[in-house]
């Protein structure tokens, strides 16, 4: 039994004879774990775009991408969301490092749990950002290879090409279904788990408030 459980039967034991000082007791304990919570999302998040920083620097170094994108036509479409990306993400981030020093500082039952809420909506959105960002990138690279990709340009007329544009979409249906299923699972394990335990805290919050 970890030590907010003890607490909270704790004080339902003896709820009659010292109330305030067992809320009080609770209270503490569960903006100190909910302040922890914002704060892993907010170090998460960081951690991720500098994962993806460095991946997107060393596929430049490389030049293979660059290349890619310039044999699809799709080079300024994707620099351009990608830019766009970076800027939401960054906006994220920030408003999970304001969210937390917020969360931190408060000392008001009420404004706390409208605080967890407000941080549970904002990550919640991140992650269908995140994965919306996948999709539309995938389809993207998609079309850009149906339309500019040799092996569909130089068979446009062959009677074979319905063909290979089936073989092709399947892979691309198959192979990013399975990275965005993926990423999905990671995020859901991820920030999904720290979802669930502001929600808990916040009924708990809600507990107090009665």
């Amino acid at each position: 039994m970890d030590e907010l459980e003890f607490l909270k039967n704790s004080w339902k034991k003896t709820q009659n004879n010292y109330p305030e000082y067992k809320k009080e007791e609770l209270y503490t304990m569960l903006h100190k774990k909910s302040s922890s919570v914002v704060k892993w999302i907010f170090i998460i998040s960081f951690i991720e775009l500098l994962l993806i920083s460095g991946l997107d620097l060393l596929l430049k170094t490389r030049g293979n991408d660059d290349e890619l994108l310039h044999k699809f036509h799709v080079y300024y479409i994707i620099k351009t969301l990608t830019y766009i990306h970076y800027a939401v993400i960054i906006g994220f981030i920030v408003t999970f490092y304001k969210s937390f020093k917020r969360v931190s500082l408060t000392d008001n039952l009420k404004k706390l749990m409208a605080d967890i809420l407000y941080v549970k909506k904002v990550t919640n959105l991140y992650v269908i950002y995140n994965i919306t960002g996948m999709i539309v990138t995938a389809i993207i690279y998609t079309i850009g290879a149906a339309l500019y990709d040799p092996i569909f340009t130089n068979n446009a007329y062959n009677i074979d090409a319905y063909k290979i544009y089936l073989i092709f979409g399947l892979a691309i249906f198959i192979i990013f279904g399975i990275l965005i299923g993926g990423y999905y699972i990671l995020y859901r394990l991820v920030y999904g788990r720290l979802i669930k335990k502001l929600a808990k805290n916040y009924d708990e919050l809600k507990k107090l408030d009665i």
